[in-house]
């Protein structure tokens, strides 16, 4: 056995002197160089194209096997131009020997300077290239490929692998894809590494510049980081990562823009497992900051941060009308959890600060892939419209408090999907103004609003444009709103279900409390039902329909108002009380059309009203009669009055048929008058035509009553004509005077005659008893 491995070893080592005799042999006297035209003719034959070595061939076998090779070009495919394929200025590649022989590659650094290639591809999508790597066979049946068997051994892996590094320099590699419409070019590629070993780190880094036509983009990359592989290629480590991308086009938001990466980088290959950690993002002024994990590649958790450093250089993303200010100081965290196996997702302590906003939300999310559904809570911590407003520029409508729009705030919880949200819990302060309850909205495509809403109170006379000095010039009603049309599509596609309550509520200088509005809209048919307010010791009741089905909508009215003091109302309202009193009226109207001048000519419905124990402003009746009195007499006007009339009732109903308003039956009690009326009041073209008909009344307590004691009794009447904005006042008190001389003239006539009458009667009387006096005696001196 002995004798047998001395036999053995020394064969062995006859022949690796023979193989080492024969490679120096070879080097001694055979020089490569001799053999270019071959390999130019045999790859001719091979490609029918043209190889073009003008550079020297040094070959190399001990200790180191390896080939140099010098200026090289291959021409190009016909069909893509006289423009070299590849071409090569000097190329070192060169592998240790003898550790071949153990199974082991180690290899010096890979020298490949100057490369050059130009890809291509026509329009009809063949390539400079297919001759290389052959055309697809025709359609024929492909043979039964052979399945290896499984009891064939595998060849034996490397027992190590070390290579001196790669050095790539001065590359170029044009891709002209006349089918895509793309053209590609990349320059000054740089590739460095240092040396590859299993289990051993190594340190790269890349630098070139890429160009391309269509978004036209220049862009200069460079790329560094240190990667760490174990011996069974499973564990990589990517460390001190640094990725930088300077970039310039038009098509690019804003130019120059550049771009700064940074990581550390651990992935395990075999478990699917993934760290990023100390992430680093810089592009236009923002900066990211984080760390991400993954599991099984698309399961994982990460912490972000982003924040805006310098404003300016985001400035040209913005509005032109927005300052860059707006966004300093802004940030944004989270923490974020996600499963694509389970198909979830969280945030958690989302934050985002801007413009003075701070905004915090937590979410959770599931089905993220076959129909996410979402569920969460959102806050906006208190914060000042007016103030944020100003900082984008936005110019706010003047109010009349300039004090509101100061404070805000929200708070909610949410239920969402691709097709719906739901808001619960939803709180909205704004300044003095609390808001609470819930809303839903399902079907975007075709909204379908649900909500729940109460406000506890509310001063909407604060939010509006201060009163101006000088009252507007007034314009005919229908000219004052001709355009202001019913927008009748919306309101048809409106699906609505919500109610709304405000504890109190200050509108026009009016003051209301418990307010319920139910707002009912499906189908072109709207409701505000039931609707109703309690307002100056009274109630409001309504019920308010509009159908807007056709193109000719319809609206009804049913109104109640009950008890309700009309003089602090309208005192409030306009700033003075014509009236007084308290006020029932009722109204059932209803009307057709979009535009406010159809809707009055189509005006129809009735109505009725009550006051009780008030008082007309601008108008006393007995001053009116005093003075026409006075006039007619020759005598002065009396003191001027207070132009007020009191009253212990008015009644009347109105009927209403294409807007002319009908009243037959208005009776007004004063403590001096009896009054009636009737007329017409036409609202389409403003004009009124109204009789009042006024009896002083026999009392003595009346507003001054005595002094028109002589008109006691007759009716006086009063007519008001003309159009909306002056209308005329006459009262015909000549014709009542002479009235009542003409009922004096007959009284008296009256008197005369029955005065006559009884002297007439009495004379008789007295010539009876005369004559019977007379015939008395005459008797008596018969008898005796």
């Amino acid at each position: 056995m002995p004798k047998f491995l001395k036999i053995t070893l020394y064969t062995l080592s006859a022949a690796v002197l023979l193989i080492i005799f024969t490679l120096i042999s070879i080097l001694l006297f055979v020089d490569p160089n001799d053999y270019k035209d071959d390999i130019t003719t045999a790859v001719h034959d091979a490609t029918g194209r043209e190889l073009n070595i003008t550079g020297n061939l040094e070959l190399s076998v001990f200790p180191w096997l390896g080939l140099s090779l010098g200026q090289t070009r291959l021409g190009n495919a016909a069909g893509f131009g006289d423009q070299p394929m590849a071409q090569v200025k000097a190329v070192d590649i060169k592998v240790k020997l003898l550790p071949l022989f153990k199974r082991q590659l180690e290899m010096k650094t890979i020298l490949l300077h100057g490369l050059q290639l130009n890809l291509a591809r026509h329009a009809d999508g063949s390539s400079n290239w297919d001759d290389l790597i052959g055309q697809p066979a025709e359609a024929t049946e492909a043979p039964a490929e052979k399945i290896p068997s499984t009891n064939e051994p595998a060849p034996p892996p490397l027992a190590a692998l070390a290579i001196g590094g790669i050095e790539l320099s001065d590359a170029r590699i044009v891709w002209d894809d006349q089918q895509g419409g793309q053209h590609i070019t990349i320059d000054n590629l740089q590739l460095q590494t240092g040396a590859l070993a299993l289990g051993e780190p190594v340190d790269i880094h890349l630098s070139l510049d890429v160009e391309t036509r269509e978004p036209a983009l220049r862009n200069h990359i460079e790329f560094s980081t240190r990667v760490d592989i174990d011996d069974a290629l499973q564990q990589l480590q990517l460390s001190g990562l640094q990725l930088t991308i300077d970039s310039q086009g038009e098509t690019l938001p804003v130019s120059p823009l550049s771009l700064r990466l940074g990581a550390e980088v651990a992935a395990n290959l075999g478990t699917q497992q993934a760290t990023i950690s100390d992430l680093q993002i810089d592009v236009l002024g923002t900066e990211l900051r984080g760390d991400i994990r993954l599991e099984q590649w698309q399961n994982g958790d990460a912490r972000i941060r982003i924040d805006i450093s310098d404003p300016q250089a985001l400035a040209s993303l913005l509005p032109a009308d927005l300052p860059s200010q707006l966004i300093s100081e802004s940030s944004l965290s989270m923490e974020a959890l996600w499963s694509i196996d389970k198909q979830t997702a969280t945030v958690k302590t989302l934050q985002i600060k801007a413009a003075g906003l701070q905004i915090d939300s937590n979410i959770e999310a599931t089905q993220i892939i076959d129909a996410p559904q979402a569920h969460g809570q959102l806050s906006i911590a208190e914060f000042s419209p007016r103030q944020l407003a100003g900082s984008a520029n936005i110019e706010l409508p003047e109010t009349s408090d300039p004090q509101v729009l100061n404070k805000a705030s929200l708070s909610l919880t949410f239920d969402g999907s691709l097709d719906a949200i739901e808001l619960q819990e939803l709180s909205l302060a704004a300044d003095d103004t609390q808001l609470t309850g819930n809303a839903t909205v399902s079907n975007f495509a075709q909204p379908a609003i649900r909500f729940n809403l109460a406000i506890d109170g509310i001063d909407v006379d604060r939010y509006l444009p201060p009163k101006p000095d000088t009252p507007p010039v007034p314009v005919p009603a229908g000219a004052a709103v001709e355009a202001a049309g019913l927008p009748l599509e919306p309101l048809r596609a409106l699906d609505v279900d919500g109610r709304i309550t405000i504890g109190k509520l200050k509108a026009a200088n009016a003051q209301l409390a418990d307010i319920l509005l139910v707002l009912k809209a499906k189908g072109g048919q709207l409701r505000l039902h039931p609707l109703q307010a309690n307002l100056y010791g009274g109630s409001y009741a309504g019920d308010i329909r509009m159908d807007v089905r056709s193109d000719t909508p319809k609206i009804s009215l049913d109104e109640v108002i009950k008890n309700v003091q009309a003089g602090p109302l309208l005192k409030d309202v306009n700033g003075d009380d014509p009236i007084s009193g308290t006020a029932n009226l009722q109204a059932k109207i209803t009307t057709l059309g979009s535009e406010p001048e159809a809707m009055m000519k189509t005006l129809n419905g009735s109505a009725q009203m009550q006051f009780l124990d008030g008082s007309v402003t601008g108008i006393n009746i007995g001053h009116m009669l005093r003075s026409a009195q006075a006039k007619l007499k020759g005598k002065p006007a009396p003191p001027e009055e207070l132009k007020r009339t009191d009253f212990a009732e008015i009644t009347a109903s109105v009927s209403i048929a294409d807007g002319v308003v009908t009243n037959k039956d208005l009776s007004a009690k004063t403590p001096l008058l009896r009054i009636s009326g009737e007329g017409t009041v036409d609202l389409p073209k403003e004009r009124l035509d109204y009789r009042l008909v006024s009896t002083i009344v026999n009392t003595a307590t009346g507003q001054a009553g005595k002094d028109l004691e002589q008109l006691r009794g007759l009716p006086i009447p009063i007519r008001i004509k003309g159009p909306f904005a002056d209308p005329k006042i006459n009262l015909d008190l000549k014709s009542v005077m002479n009235a009542k001389a003409k009922q004096k003239l007959d009284q008296q006539k009256k008197k005369l005659k029955e005065k006559t009458d009884k002297a007439v009667v009495k004379e008789r009387e007295k010539a009876k008893e005369k004559l019977k006096e007379e015939a008395d005696k005459a008797l008596k001196g018969l008898f005796r």
